[in-house]
């Protein structure tokens, strides 16, 4: 099993869990479209990181973290508690099995947190990111925000297409790292060339 399929086990398991724990039916719909979204993640953030020259090492952990940054859906603050979820199971796998969990040491467990946890949150601003930190969770973040171009739900009109592309213009200008904004842009101007061939 590939790292993407294993990840992708564990988003499958922790929405089961999720559901049951709290009485509800798992809903197969729901759960294909998180997966379909948590693989769509993936490919515009590795999609960044190759434009980028980004390591191959890290090219690594920024996958897992978009394959993983929603494992916490639906609860609230799915981000917080996501990154908390991957830290503890990380640990309990290491003292179980004596191994890292994907194949990661506790360094780059921290670093797939910290972009699970500000894919969704403000806060990654105020805090004291090294350039390789701030890069990689941006790159996760506006992968993210671009990957709403992609849903059926948010292209089923120009005028929604309209209201997703302004939302996602505003999530680019907001970035620090000026060549993830750059190649941000280019990639939301070719979905957006896509999406008028289409429409």
């Amino acid at each position: 099993m590939n790292i993407e399929e294993r990840c992708l086990k564990e988003v499958k398991k922790r929405y089961k869990h999720n559901r049951e724990s709290r009485g509800k039916e798992i809903e197969q719909e729901k759960l294909n479209k998180l997966l379909r979204h948590s693989k769509k993640v993936r490919k515009i953030s590795l999609k960044i990181s190759e434009t980028l020259g980004v390591s191959d090492r890290d090219k690594k952990l920024i996958g897992i973290a978009a394959l993983l940054h929603d494992i916490e859906k639906p609860k609230k603050k799915h981000n917080e508690k996501g990154a908390e979820f991957i830290k503890k199971k990380a640990k309990k796998y290491y003292e179980k099995n004596d191994k890292y969990f994907l194949g990661c040491t506790d360094e780059e467990i921290e670093l797939i947190s910290l972009m699970i946890k500000y894919h969704k949150k403000e806060g990654y601003m105020d805090r004291e990111l090294n350039d390789r930190e701030l890069k990689m969770t941006e790159i996760v973040r506006i992968a993210d925000k671009i990957a709403k171009l992609y849903k059926k739900k948010n292209i089923k009109t120009k005028k929604k297409i309209n209201e997703t592309k302004s939302e996602v213009k505003d999530e680019i200008n907001k970035l620090i790292n000026e060549e993830v904004k750059e190649e941000a842009k280019n990639i939301l101007k070719k979905r957006l060339k896509k999406l008028e061939e289409l429409t």
